[in-house]
């Protein structure tokens, strides 16, 4: 199969889309990259919609077939790239199992709910999160953008009677998710389930270390689609700010320490790091949008290229 006909629709700081890309990284793949503008809602235009109905990122094309959902795509990475390094080794041997066990527990946790509970509920994150205070948006503002991204979603429905009953159907989830973010007990509680299933992770680290030696991972010597998925897990708990909630050493130094590890892995510094970069410039950029057409001149653009050269140091 010649790999480089994969195509990854994305968005840098989507977390399905980080753990494909850490997969296609950690295989060695070759494949372009088309971004998809989540923060604008690129993915509910209607050729995307054609390609994934329920319109979320990302999505693999390999010729003219099309792979949806981050686990399925990581299995037909997998299989399609042979070779020493399998992400997704069989269940016939205990590593296998282990990994299939560990994806389907990572899998269950609604990552949407923990990023955007944070966002609407700033005050549960001890931190804060990774952007900064003045660049944040207010409670009002994101559940004004929310709504009216679902009311527009619903409008599309009958722009496109072909793709009526998706637009329908997404534009139900959008407000449903709204719903869950403003009730901050909800998000509340999902928190404290992700402390048991931490406990659960903590435990299988210590195991593995114990058994095996310090340098394993989640389920034996070699890095394995749990563990894409753990990173990915890890560096969002970072990015909004819960970090030291869930990870601390003395707390959770096995998994503490996976953390310290996985970062000297090329994968996650230029995917998981590597996005809050992009986040950095895509900020300025915006803002730029709406201040520079009203004050104008070389001292504004100074000042934008100032902050986002900090706020790049900041991620590095």
């Amino acid at each position: 199969m010649n790999d480089s006909k994969f195509t990854l629709y994305y968005f840098p700081t989507s977390y399905y889309s980080q753990k494909v890309l850490i997969a296609l990284k950690e295989k060695n793949v070759r494949f372009q990259l088309r971004m998809v503008n989540i923060l604008n809602l690129e993915q509910t235009q209607a050729w995307y919609m054609r390609m994934n109905a329920s319109g979320t990122v990302p999505v693999l094309k390999d010729g003219d077939k099309i792979v949806k959902e981050s686990e399925d795509i990581i299995n037909y990475v997998d299989r399609a790239i042979p070779g020493d390094i399998r992400l997704v080794p069989g269940t016939e041997s205990e590593m296998g199992r282990q990994v299939e066990k560990f994806r389907k527990i990572l899998d269950k946790i609604p990552i949407d709910r923990i990023t955007y509970g944070i966002f609407f509920n700033n005050e549960l994150s001890p931190s804060g999160g990774q952007i900064p205070p003045p660049f944040r948006q207010s409670r009002k503002d994101l559940e004004a953008k929310m709504l009216k991204g679902a009311v527009d979603t619903a409008k599309l429905a009958e722009r496109h009677l072909d793709l009526r009953d998706a637009y329908l159907t997404k534009s139900q989830v959008m407000s449903d998710r709204l719903n869950f973010l403003t009730d901050k007990s909800r998000v509340e509680e999902t928190l404290d389930d992700l402390e048991k299933t931490c406990d659960v992770l903590e435990e299988q680290l210590k195991k593995m270390k114990i058994e095996q030696s310090d340098e394993t991972w989640l389920c034996g010597p070699n890095y394995t689609a749990a563990d894409v998925t753990l990173t990915c897990l890890l560096g969002r708990l970072i990015f909004v700010g819960l970090g030291d909630r869930y990870f601390p050493k003395e707390k959770r130094p096995n998994l503490w320490a996976y953390w310290g590890r996985t970062q000297q892995r090329s994968s996650t510094r230029e995917v998981v790091l590597g996005a809050g970069k992009f986040l950095a410039k895509y900020i300025i950029q915006e803002k730029a949008k709406v201040v520079l057409p009203v004050i104008g001149g070389l001292a504004t653009v100074g000042l934008a290229a100032g902050l986002a050269a900090f706020l790049i140091h900041k991620y590095k």
